[in-house]
């Protein structure tokens, strides 16, 4: 009877139970595996087991209920009952022996080296003889074999574990890596777009400079020639048109400034379910012109922020001027506040970011604009300059706050901005 080479603890147990049965002529026989304090054993395996309640395959046995294992322990030496009517040892399975008709039990301990791991049962009913000294060595040898099946078995389990605890490791690394990849990816790009914008954004404000100065006469000159040329309607005309210009040359100018010298952010404690819907009532007028719904949401008990109320405030003025361009007559623009928590690894994780959801029901945006919508200068409007929401994108992240976009040419976009929790800047 060879057991030490397999692998398989449950097969293992479940095929020498019943060759042992078999070669030695019983009618059960099971495997009893102790826990590390050997106050508890689980039923491993067995050949024709009692079904009764606590004496199948996966039970759990308390020993210190159990006298023949309290003394198997004990003495470390097999424990044999040739009478368990009689025997004291046996009163906990009393309904067992008189049910089935056990006469006989032989507890064989299961030793690893010098550790009790187990005990193998076997039992026989008053007709068979009685337990000879033969059959318990017998016993013992094959308890010798089962012990090293077992061991085998558990180290094979632990391997396994381990296995798959590696492979595990090791998934997560990968996923890591690439989101680390991806980090620094999108940081280097970040970076490198930081650096043109720089650069953009000196030499905007040079040339914007230089603009200016000669505007300034052009300007003058212009009102110059208006007052003096009231009689004359053409040139009327041509001197207001050139004032016109002149202003919105003007305009852009502040906007490219805005843009190359942002003003510093003075940072207060602020709310931004009173600043949205007060943003959200300077538009009223335009929407009710163009037929436009607005709807503003904001959910119960939102945190204040650290915000600087003028830029904030220009950011949803922007957002908002851009949605109601986009929506045409009986379209919806709506504002939704809601409050999240935050991930743990974040700084100040735990507490909760404030989002906003700015959405219109206009034409959307061109897959192969979304990338661009943020780079200075970029613009689809025949009147833009193209930096709202460049100005817009540098405002939140003076704010430390994030701007995403999604957009279904067709049916509408939106903005995502997700601020974080209050502290101080």
């Amino acid at each position: 009877m060879t057991v030490s080479q397999s692998l398989d603890k449950r097969a293992m147990l479940d095929r020498v139970t019943e060759e042992v049965c078999k070669v030695l002529n019983i009618p059960r026989c099971s495997v009893i595996l102790f826990s590390e304090n050997k106050r508890e054993g689980t039923i491993e395996a067995g050949y024709d087991i009692l079904h009764f309640p606590g004496h199948g395959v996966g039970d759990k046995i308390t020993v210190s209920c159990q006298p023949p294992l309290q003394q198997l322990i004990e003495s470390r030496k097999p424990v044999v009952i040739q009478d368990a009517a009689t025997d004291l040892r046996t009163c906990y399975i009393e309904h067992l022996v008189a049910h089935f008709g056990i006469s006989r039990i032989a507890f064989i301990p299961l030793f690893s080296r010098e550790d009790l791991i187990g005990v193998m049962v076997l039992d026989r009913t008053g007709i068979d003889p009685p337990f000879s000294d033969s059959e318990i060595h017998l016993m013992m040898t094959v308890a010798e074999q089962i012990t090293v099946g077992v061991k085998n078995a558990l180290l094979y389990d632990q391997a396994a574990r381990h296995l798959e605890t590696l492979e595990e490791q090791d998934r997560q690394l990968k996923a890591y890596a690439e989101l680390l990849e991806r980090k620094i990816d999108d940081r280097v790009r970040e970076v490198r777009r930081l650096d043109r914008l720089s650069t953009l954004g000196e030499l905007s404000a040079a040339i914007a400079h230089e603009i200016r100065n000669p505007l300034t006469g052009i300007s003058s000159n212009a009102q110059l020639l208006r007052d003096n040329v009231k009689g004359n309607e053409l040139f009327s005309e041509l001197s207001e048109n050139i004032l016109i210009g002149v202003k919105r040359i003007d305009k852009i100018i502040d906007d490219i400034l805005g843009f190359a010298r942002p003003t510093p952010a003075f940072f207060s404690k602020c709310a931004l379910d009173g600043l949205v819907p007060q943003t959200m009532s300077l538009f009223e007028s335009q929407c009710r012109q163009k037929n436009i719904r607005l709807e503003v949401n904001c959910a119960p008990s939102l945190p204040e922020l650290n915000l600087d109320k003028t830029q904030i405030q220009q950011v949803l003025a922007n957002l908002i001027l851009n949605a109601l361009q986009a929506t045409p007559p009986g379209g919806r623009i709506s504002l939704d506040l809601t409050a999240e928590e935050g991930e743990e690894e974040q700084e100040g994780g735990g507490k909760r970011h404030v989002t906003l959801r700015i959405t219109d029901t206009g034409a959307g945006i061109r897959a192969e604009h979304l990338d661009r919508i943020f780079d200075p200068f970029f613009t689809t409007k025949p009147e833009g300059t193209g930096l709202g929401l460049s100005i817009s994108d540098a405002i939140l992240k003076e704010h430390r706050a994030d701007i995403r976009v999604h957009s279904e040419p067709g049916k509408g976009t939106t903005f995502i901005l997700r601020f974080p929790p209050c502290r101080n800047p």
